[in-house]
């Protein structure tokens, strides 16, 4: 073997030494599951800007062709699972399909179909009192298939 090749030799094998000593202590330090965490943490932020654009285009949508309070956010959801709403009220989701909006005011609940345009169910949202707490819950109630 000539010396140059012996010298490359021991080249690469001091940079695959160092390189594996480097992520060895970034893993360690824990830099790489904070940016990891960083990146998670940014893709969340940008889906959540990107459905509250979606929530104003909806609320613009449906405010061209239902008055709607002016001075209230509504909470906004999308159906991700009707099967469970209906159980919950069968009702009020009866029309109701996976992709829909649920919009809840204080006293008026809605269920809207934004890609067609359409209200598919309109009803007041009743607030409930259980006789030992007296907490209150609303109905219609959107659990764990709905996400914001």
């Amino acid at each position: 073997m000539s010396k140059t090749s012996s010298r490359i030799g021991i080249i690469v094998l001091v940079i695959i030494l160092l390189a594996s000593v480097g992520y060895y202590a970034l893993r360690q330090s824990g830099y790489l599951e904070t940016f990891r965490l960083a990146r998670q943490l940014q893709e969340q932020k940008q889906i959540q800007q990107q459905s509250t654009d979606q929530d104003q285009e909806v609320l613009k949508h449906l405010k061209s062709i239902f008055l709607l309070p002016e001075d209230v956010t509504p909470t906004m959801a999308v159906i991700t699972d009707v099967s469970i709403v209906q159980k919950k009220d069968p009702q009020f989701f009866a029309n109701a399909k996976n992709g829909d909006r649920l919009i809840l005011y204080p006293n008026l609940a809605i269920i809207y179909d934004d890609k067609a345009n359409k209200i598919i169910h309109i009803g007041p949202l009743q607030v409930t009192r259980s006789a030992p707490a007296a907490a209150t819950s609303t109905s219609p109630q959107a659990p764990a298939p709905i996400h914001p």
